[in-house]
């Protein structure tokens, strides 16, 4: 994305989460880090998902961060497109399988706060990498089942402690920002979770 083009769809992704919804993106596929990098995946509030491996370890390609937020199967994942059956990696699979969490969360729990459900899918990941959060896996590999012991417990909000400085994510509710077309509100109105795909070298 170049420096306009983040700004449009910055606006965009925003006022969609303003509403309540979620936005899952694929960190990315090079290998590299998104700190400062014009990405959806880098966008405040937004769901960055990485990937790794059948032995839950990351993968070489997966994009890391300070705004990462989890990881999950990435690698050599099967799907059905237009009735036929493929094979295919990358941090655009992953993204997939955390969409599909927050669905059920969001069925399990429709009351339940943004924050809650973030809170439930934090506490349920199973750690990786360096204890707690970290740039790399984020809180760990999603773990539908954890994310729902979680939401058992009464969650108020999610702990940001994050290094090599603690950042603090919050998702307030905001005006209309300009240039939001007719379209993107009702898109957003209608669609309780969004699912945007940063296209790499993997897929």
């Amino acid at each position: 994305l170049d420096a306009e083009s983040y700004a449009v769809i910055k606006d965009a992704v925003s006022y969609a989460i303003s509403r309540g919804i979620f936005v899952v993106a694929a960190s990315g596929n090079a290998g590299a880090s998104i700190d400062g990098v014009y990405s959806l995946a880098n966008m405040e509030g937004v769901i960055s998902v990485g990937a790794t491996n059948s032995l839950d370890q990351l993968t070489w390609f997966s994009n890391y961060g300070q705004n990462l937020f989890i990881t999950a199967p990435g690698l050599q994942v099967g799907s059905v497109r237009d009735g036929q059956s493929y094979v295919d990696s990358g941090t655009s699979q992953a993204a997939s399988f955390v969409s599909g969490a927050l669905s059920i969360l969001l069925n399990k729990y429709p009351n339940a706060s943004v924050k809650d459900i973030e809170s439930m899918l934090a506490r349920g990941a199973a750690d990786l990498g360096d204890a707690g959060w970290d740039p790399r896996s984020g809180y760990g590999l999603l773990n539908i089942a954890g994310a729902l012991q979680a939401g058992e417990t009464a969650i108020d909000s999610i702990e940001w402690v994050k290094t090599p400085k603690p950042v603090e994510h919050t998702r307030s509710i905001s005006v209309l920002p300009t240039g939001v077309s007719p379209q993107i509100q009702a898109a957003v109105t209608n669609k309780k979770v969004s699912e945007t795909f940063y296209q790499g070298e993997v897929g």
